[in-house]
């Protein structure tokens, strides 16, 4: 199974490594802050900077910010507050109110005015949240639809973030060559634009593409020219995936220990940020990878996690590849 990585624009304002001082100098405008509004609006900084590396006390901030939120009555404080709540589950894997939460600050935004960025942040938050639970369809759906309305404020940041996007699920679709002509499409955008984090997810996606085509020596050159950025830029989920896939190329190309290293990377790193539903993804591959090494005691120590974790997160395809697992294991 593939990893795919987060379109940033819309999860996060920034990613970066643990900042003391920015840290220190939010939590200070915090506690100086007297009216409800400035606090909601540190609060909301304070959810996003540590969205992807901990989860868990980014939801709490986020939920100040909504108790905040719906005592000022205000539409656009509470959308973001549903927002951010929003990306604090999905990065701990709690996809199910994740989709709930991102539904919610969507239906208000489209009631407000002068808001298609908003609108496509909103969008792509649900399409997201479609393709790492598999439903692929649904997903094209949403980025189509957000295609179109950032090709009508021409908005090219947005079009290369789609782009990437369009890429991972016709990748996941197996239908390599459209993957390979949209994520090309957005790594042109990306090098324009200088965003090097799409660019990283380019590299990725046509690292999926050479892979998926046998061509695996180029897949690993792209696997770590994204692994490379990723890492520089501290974003821990997104590194993750980038070790899964390679772990993939090398497993499809006969290497399995090199897999199963990968694989185990990826795992160590989703631990650490504790989200579930990308724990239950890399156990569920180093569970099958321990079934072609036949050492038994790890299938059934990795697959059997897999199983929890996926019915915990309600994600009915790692579920599926742990059943197959679990079926191989036992017959």
């Amino acid at each position: 199974m593939k990893l795919f990585f987060l379109s940033l624009f819309c999860f996060c304002k920034c990613v970066q490594a643990q900042n003391k001082t920015v840290v220190d100098s939010l939590l200070a405008d915090l506690s100086a802050q007297k009216t409800d509004t400035n606090k909601i609006k540190t609060l909301s900084e304070l959810s996003f900077f540590y969205a992807t590396n901990n989860p868990t006390l980014s939801l709490q901030y986020a939920n100040q910010e909504k108790k905040l939120a719906g005592i000022v009555n205000s539409p656009k404080f509470l959308a973001t507050a549903y927002n951010d709540v929003a990306i604090a589950q999905y990065y701990g894997g709690d996809f199910n109110n994740a989709l709930l939460n991102n539904k919610a600050a969507l239906a208000i935004r489209e009631t407000l005015p002068n808001n298609i960025n908003l609108l496509i942040s909103s969008l792509n938050k649900i399409a997201i949240i479609y393709q790492e639970t598999g439903n692929y369809d649904t997903a094209a759906v949403y980025q189509f639809k957000i295609l179109n309305l950032a090709e009508t404020i021409k908005d090219e940041s947005f079009i290369g973030i789609t782009y990437n996007n369009i890429a991972f699920i016709y990748d996941n679709l197996k239908l390599h060559t459209k993957a390979a002509y949209y994520a090309k499409k957005g790594l042109e955008i990306a090098i324009k634009t200088k965003n090097s984090l799409e660019i990283a997810r380019g590299y990725g996606y046509l690292a999926n593409c050479f892979s998926a085509n046998k061509k695996y020596d180029s897949a690993i050159i792209y696997h770590q020219k994204a692994l490379f950025i990723f890492k520089q830029q501290g974003d821990v989920g997104s590194t993750a995936a980038v070790y899964n896939n390679l772990g993939l190329t090398y497993r499809t190309n006969n290497m399995i220990q090199a897999g199963l290293a990968s694989y185990l990377q990826a795992y160590n790193l989703s631990k650490q940020i504790n989200n579930r539903n990308d724990v239950a993804y890399f156990a569920a591959n180093i569970g099958n990878v321990y079934i072609e090494l036949k050492d038994y005691i790890n299938v059934l120590k990795y697959l059997t996690e897999a199983k929890k974790l996926a019915l915990e997160v309600h994600n009915k395809e790692i579920l599926k590849q742990t059943y197959i697992g679990l079926s191989n294991y036992f017959f």
